[in-house]
């Protein structure tokens, strides 16, 4: 009888897991309603070029947000390969459709449901502060000849109400957990903010963005407003795979756009044992739309004139986390921000410093957490202060050392078991830099002090991000 319940057991448990040969492509794709009154660039005119897209990416399984009822029709007439489920948002099949799409012939659909974003998620309603009524789809799926099991969940965030943003991130995970325990799961669509805290309950859930963590990824915009905008609203979030690769689609399918979304799609493979990194730092280590919208950035797919860093995977936080395996959960970098509360003239920088965003790193408790900082409290000639391991005033925190003191103190206490590494530029100020490896020397904290580094307009180059991945590299 023992045998038969471990047997059992087992046999579960491999039901959950996904089989090593599998692999599956997913798309998001804001389809852009049908009503939406847009003169030339009209469902009309963009239909078949959105059909061809979709047939040339050939998806294994796509969502679609603000789908109406007619443009519901076109896609289903127009891949009759693909089977679909979803419910209009209005009630009374009136209103646009989140609606998931997935190949029938390879995926066999197990369960699915529809849900509102609101406080009676059953129930055709709004939340929260939210302008529109917003749903999620869910489906149960099981890949025919691997006879792997996922889940997926397709929707779209308020683009007016911040609450509903966050409450709806609170309940997608709710669903997550409740509706697809022990199979891995997939939350996307346009999500209507870029990287952002309201995603905080998908990463402290164990989901992590496809577009940060994939090793092939794309550092481009989403929302394109017809030209007008280039903004990264539309996110996959996946736990239990391997992303294997993240891209916006914006190749020529004959029209002008697709959609005022380009479609995202993500390569999924079988999850494997890999740690997870953190990265704290300032400009040297931004890249557009892998850090906090809030966030200042310096580095875009726009090189700078006389710095020729372009892509995002010729940063030394991706060089690293490629060359040692490491699976990137967030990057909390700021440009010109500081390590303690002081600025740049004297000014208030509470809602970026280093000391301040040290929670949200330290909360994901990674096995590896990069600190790239003091660079900025050096060159603003801020006040270093003295050294102190405890009792704290808010005082405290505008001078340099005892505001990296009470960061590292936070993250030591939060994540005991974190491995920290603080990678110092060159060119800081003695005090800065002495007063760093002391506190890191108290803390248990490994230094990296760079050398050689070449910069463009101060800041690292291609050849200079390189040179930090191989000093930091060193120490594994």
């Amino acid at each position: 009888m023992k045998r038969f319940l471990l047997l059992l057991a087992m046999a579960a448990a491999a039901a959950c897991s996904p089989a090593a040969d599998f692999s599956a492509r997913l798309m998001s794709f804001n389809v852009r309603m049908s009503a939406g009154g847009d003169g030339e660039n009209c469902w009309e005119n963009r239909r078949d070029a959105a059909l061809a897209m979709i047939t040339a990416c050939n998806p294994d399984c796509f969502g679609v947000q603000e789908a109406l009822p007619d443009q519901m029709e076109d896609l289903r007439g127009g891949l009759p390969e693909y089977s679909s489920v979803g419910v209009p948002r209005d009630g009374d099949g009136k209103g646009e459709c989140m609606a998931v799409f997935y190949r029938a012939d390879r995926l066999e659909l197990l369960d699915s449901a529809s849900f509102w974003l609101s406080e009676t998620p059953r129930e055709v309603s709004y939340g929260w502060d939210a302008a529109c009524r917003r749903t999620a789809t869910f489906v149960r799926l099981k890949d025919r000849a691997s006879r792997t099991e996922f889940a997926y969940i397709n929707t779209h965030l308020d683009h007016m109400g911040p609450v509903a943003r966050e409450e709806s991130v609170k309940l997608l995970v709710h669903l997550a957990d409740s509706l697809a325990a022990g199979i891995p799961v997939v939350i996307g669509g346009d999500l209507n903010s870029g990287i952002s805290p309201i995603f905080q309950p998908f990463l402290q859930a164990g989901f992590v963005s496809a577009r940060v963590s994939a090793p092939v990824t794309d550092g481009r915009g989403t929302y394109n407003g017809w030209g007008t905008a280039d903004e990264p609203i539309d996110h996959f979030f996946v736990r239990g795979f391997e992303t294997e690769s993240f891209r916006v689609v914006r190749d020529d399918f004959g029209v002008p756009f697709v959609s005022d979304h380009y479609p995202i799609e993500i390569t999924l493979a079988p999850a494997r044992e890999r740690k997870t990194a953190v990265v704290l730092g300032d400009s040297y280590s931004t890249f557009y739309a892998f850090i906090p919208e809030v966030n200042d950035c310096w580095y875009f797919t726009d090189p700078h004139e006389q710095n020729d860093v372009c892509l995002p995977e010729q940063t030394w936080w991706r060089l690293l986390c490629s060359r040692l395996d490491f699976r990137l959960v967030l990057n909390q970098s700021w440009s010109g921000a500081t390590v303690c509360n002081t600025g740049y003239n004297g000014k208030d920088y509470s809602d970026r410093s280093f000391v301040c965003r040290a929670d949200e790193c330290a909360a994901l408790r990674p096995d590896l957490l990069f600190i790239c900082g003091g660079t900025n409290d050096s060159w603003a000639g801020i006040p270093v202060g003295e050294l102190k391991y405890s009792d704290w005033t808010d005082e405290d925190l505008y001078c340099f050392l005892p505001a990296f003191c009470r960061m590292l103190d936070k993250i030591r206490t939060a994540s005991p078991s974190t491995r920290i590494v603080n990678v110092l530029n060159s060119e800081l100020s003695e005090e800065v830099t002495s007063g760093q490896i002391d506190a890191c020397a108290h803390y248990g904290v490994e230094c990296v002090l760079l050398e050689d580094v070449e910069k463009g307009w101060g800041h690292p180059s291609v050849a200079g991000m390189q040179a930090i991945c191989d000093q930091v590299a060193a120490l594994f």
